[in-house]
């Protein structure tokens, strides 16, 4: 993740993002909170109601998970889409409420680029591809980290993100 935090305030993207992990004491909070769901939607939310009350924020953190595709998480959003193979977000672009925190999990392990696209969801971008098809990506960046299953070959070098999803991204993070 530190990598992608280097890579964001570049042009033409240049937004700020920390990335840091969480300490183990609410890591363990937050995996009760997993412990007793059965849905991804409620569990998100409830995740970001507490993220929000234990880190005293205004506004709802945004998380992004990387874990085991045998975690509950990762099962629980299967369940939720059949093309949440490797990742699941609960990012809706144009939802009004901007105070809202995001919530994405991962359960790719060995492909960076995956829970880049994941977290970059959290951030604001859309999917650039449609439903589970590997056909490249459908928006005019012809390396769009947000196709499906982007990949060290079709992703490259930054920037890697088409300008509507920069657009998106910059939107979110600037205070209304």
């Amino acid at each position: 993740m530190d990598e992608l935090s280097e890579l964001m305030p570049r042009p033409p993207l240049q937004v700020s993002c920390k990335f840091s992990e969480l300490p183990r004491e609410l890591r363990q909070e937050l995996e009760d909170i997993v412990q007793n769901q059965n849905d991804i939607y409620p569990c998100f939310m409830e995740m970001e109601s507490h993220l929000q009350s234990a880190l005293r924020c205004d506004v709802r953190p945004n998380l992004s998970v990387l874990c085991s595709p045998e975690h509950l998480i990762a099962g629980l959003a299967r369940q939720k889409s059949t093309g949440a193979r490797w990742g699941f977000s609960n990012a809706d672009v144009d939802h009004p409420d901007t105070k809202r925190g995001w919530c994405a999990a991962t359960y790719k392990l060995n492909n960076k680029y995956i829970l880049w696209h994941e977290t970059l969801h959290v951030l604001g971008a859309d999917d650039c591809h449609e439903g589970d098809k590997n056909s490249g990506p459908t928006c005019r960046c012809g390396n769009c980290i947000m196709q499906y299953v982007p990949t060290p070959q079709t992703v490259g070098a930054w920037p890697f993100l088409c300008q509507e999803n920069m657009d998106r991204i910059k939107r979110r993070a600037t205070p209304q």
